[in-house]
């Protein structure tokens, strides 16, 4: 079973809530975004599954529906393992595409062609992918508590991002500060996650 169908074969009844909820109005509001977000759920999980039988299951098209999914489950169902599989199966599927895109560029004699401008987009596109999806997984490992492991992805997000040119670079440079500035102990062990080199 190949790690994207993994992440598909879930328990759809398990709606994620909180047992402890004691207002009426979140009851009926739980009780109306219930059914609404496990359609969600499977809509995402049926254009999952869609196009990885369409394209199979390392293609660049699986990212979107792998990251609403996701996000689905870090922010609506609260469900911390089944995002952190859907974010890691991006990095991969990301990380894969890099390389391939770097073995295209390495041989290619032909440094300005339009084929090669294409791909320096697709690099800042996948890169900055990369980034974003890294803040969501170092959001769900400082939810869970593992502080290091967050650090490291908000670490790792932030050297992305200063190695590109991005439309949302400012914005999602401060999303790394403010998960630095949350998850460690002392400003400068921030300054060091920020410049590992000082």
């Amino acid at each position: 079973m190949s790690p994207t169908a993994s992440i598909i074969t879930m328990d759809r009844h398990n709606d994620g809530s909180s047992s402890n909820r004691n207002s009426n109005s979140n009851d009926s509001n739980k009780s109306l975004a219930c059914p609404l977000i496990k359609s969600r759920l499977q809509q995402c999980e049926d254009e999952l599954q869609k196009k990885q039988e369409e394209f199979g299951p390392d293609s660049i098209e699986l990212v979107k529906p792998l990251s609403v999914l996701g996000l689905l489950h870090q922010h609506m169902t609260k469900d911390l393992s089944k995002a952190l599989d859907c974010h890691e199966e991006i990095l991969r599927i990301l990380q894969q595409q890099l390389e391939q895109q770097q073995q295209v560029d390495d041989d290619d004699e032909h440094h300005d062609s339009p084929s090669r401008q294409q791909r320096r987009y697709d690099h800042v596109w996948v890169t900055e992918t990369m980034a974003v999806t890294r803040t969501d997984l170092a959001s769900c490992h400082e939810k869970r508590g593992d502080y290091e492991r967050a650090k490291h992805e908000y670490a790792e997000a932030h050297a992305s991002l200063v190695s590109i040119d991005c439309n949302q670079k400012l914005l999602l440079l401060e999303s790394c500060s403010r998960g630095f500035d949350r998850t460690c102990r002392t400003p400068s062990e921030r300054r060091k996650m920020l410049n590992p080199s000082a």
